[in-house]
């Protein structure tokens, strides 16, 4: 241990944890070069702790096009803080791979290892595969304390063609809040899943929440919305949804996986009223039930 409370990487006098992760010229130049330029500022002064676990629970909403980002983000913080101790115990850096350089090659290591866990081992500054069969991943996650999450899907009636929306918002503590459904009429999967944000979004405003996590399981859907640029040509909700993004600082929007949105699948499936109006539920009800109480019990064993 060292007694000298400056960064020995930068000699900024004091070194805290969002020093080192965050502020220090070589954590920054990471950052800047991995998250939108428009998230930055929020991205660098979230509170520490909801940084991390946004950034390792739902892949992260503020980053560039960079795939698998809750992987690298892990793996970059390690890598800092390896670099660190480096720096300050004179430990001499045979690889001359930089952070970020070691950080993104760990990660393809660990991306061509189906079934497996990499954990870095500690002191050693390298990654040992544990044989597991990662089921985790395509599981229902809580958010973060004093996040809720919004978990939105499509669905098609197969005996009308008429497409519908739905979806439900649940507190960390994986409890209902409110559930919704809408029946649309005919349109695309696209459109159905936009229609699924936007109706889930005005519902979590009216509630006034402040935090918010938005999974859904198409990636054009969120491609759509990240992408928009104001004043060009988009589906016509897309604007909107923006809109009511940009109502609130802190927002998440995330890919999960269709198993890992069962709950929503079965709200927009709900939808089987004669009329076209958004319809709230307060508390769960049928199936609903059972796939609340299976997404907490996977929830615990995923460890949050």
């Amino acid at each position: 241990m060292t007694s000298d409370s400056s960064c020995p990487v930068c000699a900024c006098p004091v070194e805290d944890l969002h020093h080192l992760l965050r502020a220090c010229p070589v954590a920054s130049s990471i950052w800047r070069r991995c998250i939108r330029p428009d998230r930055l500022d929020v991205f660098m002064r979230m509170e520490i702790k909801d940084w991390i676990l946004v950034n390792l629970s739902t892949g992260g909403g503020f980053v560039l096009d960079i795939a698998d980002w809750d992987v690298l983000f892990g793996l970059i913080l390690w890598n800092l803080w390896l670099r660190r101790n480096a720096v300050a115990f004179c430990v001499i850096n045979e690889s001359h791979e930089s952070v970020f350089e070691a950080s993104l090659r760990l990660q393809r290591e660990c991306l061509v290892a189906p079934g497996r866990v990499w954990l870095p081992i500690y002191g050693s500054g390298v990654a040992t595969a544990v044989s597991r069969v990662n089921r985790l991943a395509v599981r229902w996650r809580r958010p973060p304390e004093e996040w809720c999450k919004l978990n939105c899907d499509e669905a098609v009636v197969t005996s009308s063609g008429y497409s519908t929306c739905g979806g439900v918002i649940r507190n960390a503590a994986g409890d209902w809040l409110i559930g919704f459904s809408r029946k649309l009429g005919i349109c695309s999967v696209i459109e159905s899943e936009l229609w699924g944000i936007y109706e889930g979004l005005l519902v979590a405003w009216s509630l006034g929440l402040v935090r918010l996590i938005v999974e859904v399981d198409s990636s054009n859907a969120i491609n759509l919305i990240r992408q928009y640029k104001e004043g060009q040509a988009a589906l016509a909700l897309v604007p909107n949804i923006v809109s009511l993004i940009n109502r609130r600082r802190s927002i998440e929007l995330s890919h999960v996986m269709r198993k890992g949105n069962k709950l929503a699948d079965c709200m927009a499936k709900f939808s089987n009223w004669d009329d076209l109006f958004c319809h709230r539920f307060l508390s769960s009800r049928g199936m609903m039930v059972f796939q609340l109480e299976e997404d907490s019990h996977d929830s615990s064993l995923a460890g949050g």
